[in-house]
Parts: C-alpha cells; sequence; structure tokens
C-alpha cells in the first residue's frame, strides 16, 4: 500500500473535524503539524480549549515534541486515548508516517464508536430522526468561578506589604457541589435505541461492516448482498446501494459495470450529495488496509449521517 492512499484516506476525516474552525487540510502528514491544525483537530474532539498550544510554526523541533506531549496528555484526561496505549510523541512530532497514522487511527476509532453507539437513532426516517441533534463536538465544559478574595490590613503583622492578609469572600451564588456537565446533550437517549450493549466496543473494522450491511438491507437488491470483510467494498455494487440508502434510486446497479469508473461514480456523486470533497478514489480502496478504509468510511458514514438528520429536518419543514 502506498503513502498516497494512506494520506487520501486520512485527510477526508481531519478535514471534517477542522472544517468548523475554518481550515483544510491538502495532505494529512504534511499540514496538520503546521500552523494551528493540531490544534483545531484536538479542541474539536475534547471542546475544550488547548490554551498551551498556539501554531506549529516556527518552532524547534524539541517545542514540537513538548506540545504533542501535552496534547497526547489532553487526549487522555479526555478518554480519547486508553492510558496503556503508547504515543511516541517524538516520532509524531517529526511527522513519521507510521506514526503519525497510528496516533490518529486512535482518535478516528473513537469517532467510529461515537457513531456506533448512535446508529440505530441514526438509521430512523421518521421524527425519530429530527427530535435530536446529532453532531460530533463535544459542548465545551462550563467556566468555573473565580473565588473572591479581598485584602485587609493587620496591624499584628508588622507594616508593609507583611501587613496584608488575603481572605476569601463566600459567595452566594456559587453552588458547593459540583456542576454537572453533559458534552452532548441527549445522547443517552440516541444510545437507548441500541438494543445489544456490549461490555467492550467492537473493533472500528466490524463497526464499519454492521454499518454497511444494515443500510444494504435498506433496499431489495441489497438484502441480496453481505459484505464479509472490509475488502468487499471495492464491489461497486455494494457502493452504490449505499448511496441509494442516503439518496434513494440514485444509481442502477443492474446496469453499471462493476469497475473503478463506477466506483469513482459512487465516491464522487456521494461525495457532491453530502456536500464534502476528497481525493479518495478506486485506486485508494483496491490498495489500502483496513486501517485506511476504516478511516475513509467513518468520514463517510458520519458526513452521510448528519446529512440524513439535515434532509430531514428539511422535508419536516416542507411538510408544515
Amino acid at each position: 500500500m502506498s503513502l498516497r492512499t494512506r494520506i487520501n484516506s486520512f485527510t477526508p476525516w481531519v478535514n471534517l473535524r477542522v472544517k468548523p474552525y475554518g481550515m483544510a487540510l491538502n495532505n494529512v502528514i504534511m499540514d496538520l503539524l503546521s500552523g494551528t491544525n493540531m490544534k483545531a483537530l484536538v479542541e474539536s474532539l475534547t471542546g475544550r480549549e488547548l490554551k498551551n498550544v498556539k501554531s506549529f510554526d516556527g518552532l524547534t523541533n524539541q517545542q514540537k515534541i513538548t506540545r504533542m506531549e501535552w496534547i497526547v496528555k489532553e487526549l487522555r484526561t479526555c478518554k480519547l486515548i486508553p492510558e496503556d496505549v503508547y504515543v511516541d510523541t517524538r516520532m509524531v512530532a517529526m511527522r513519521g508516517a507510521d506514526h503519525v497514522f497510528e496516533f490518529l487511527w486512535r482518535l478516528v476509532s473513537h469517532d467510529i464508536w461515537f457513531v456506533w453507539e448512535r446508529a440505530e437513532f441514526l438509521q430512523h426516517d421518521d421524527e425519530i430522526l429530527v427530535s435530536l441533534q446529532f453532531k460530533w463536538i463535544p459542548e465545551p465544559p462550563p467556566k468555573q468561578k473565580k473565588k473572591k478574595t479581598k485584602s485587609k490590613q493587620s496591624l499584628l503583622s508588622g507594616f508593609g506589604s507583611a501587613s496584608v492578609v488575603s481572605e476569601e469572600v463566600p459567595d452566594q451564588d456559587v453552588s458547593e457541589e459540583p456542576m454537572s456537565y453533559d458534552p452532548f446533550p441527549g445522547s443517552d437517549i440516541m444510545k437507548q435505541w441500541k438494543a445489544k450493549r456490549p461490555k467492550h466496543f467492537p473493533p472500528p473494522e466490524e463497526c464499519i461492516l454492521e454499518f454497511v450491511n444494515t443500510h444494504l438491507k435498506m433496499s431489495k437488491d441489497g438484502r441480496q448482498l453481505h459484505c464479509m470483510s472490509l475488502d468487499d467494498l471495492v464491489d461497486s455494487r455494494v457502493l452504490c446501494l449505499l448511496v441509494n440508502s442516503f439518496v434513494p434510486n440514485t444509481f442502477t446497479p443492474l446496469v453499471l459495470l462493476n469497475d473503478r469508473w463506477t466506483i469513482n461514480l459512487c465516491l464522487r456523486t456521494a461525495e457532491k450529495m453530502f456536500y464534502c470533497s476528497s481525493p479518495f478514489d478506486s485506486e485508494d480502496l483496491a490498495e489500502a488496509d483496513p486501517m485506511s478504509v476504516g478511516a475513509y468510511f467513518g468520514f463517510f458514514f458520519m458526513i452521510g449521517y448528519k446529512f440524513r438528520q439535515c434532509k430531514a429536518v428539511i422535508t419536516r419543514l416542507g411538510s408544515t
């Protein structure tokens, strides 16, 4: 598998994450550690401002490594990277391709599991789908009020600065109990639609296959197909029916040849419908390993479900 394929697989997911910040990357390896792209990616995952990390431009190698250590610590704090998972921050900061993609795959896996928990809710076509907003950027945590202090002068403590004593002023408006914080309001209701919830998340590749096979069953032609592995996604019939599950009657799989031209047609059509773009094409799909395929289709289903919900909202508004 070529480096180009991995770059084309992961770049769309990163762009989906940083788009709300007005950013877009052409090459995830070269651009992620330029400017404030990494800062925007991390903030889109945590919902928290990364105050100690600014632009990566103009930094020495050691400064970049230090900031990557801060970033990994922040991601661990927010439980996006497990404590027992090692991240070589030095190699990531030096743009070591394998280490960068392993680091990104941990974050992509988090998003795939995020969608997997809400998949049954997002696959509805009725009013249930529009009852709660589907979004992947968490709400920022509430700002805690600073404790007020006042200074008074004590004659028993001498003169000058030594005589000034600070004491806390109780604030009647601040509750002593910590404020409840829900980064995704209503997420528990979304998750209730999943009938079977195992103790541990299944592998991300299995989650993608579950999405694909569920969407194939949404049409008569799709019920005759079943994907056993991610390699089956090179079948253009599968891609045609996936697009049809979001926008019915877009393609007629029996008419189109099962070739790379059809695969590219499906990918470009879906991206135009979802108002996004990516360099991922049939060559990448044929060469990609499970991690790369998972990264692209994690992006595909995130943006696809967002499109599905937006379309349902417009349909509902049109009927009122």
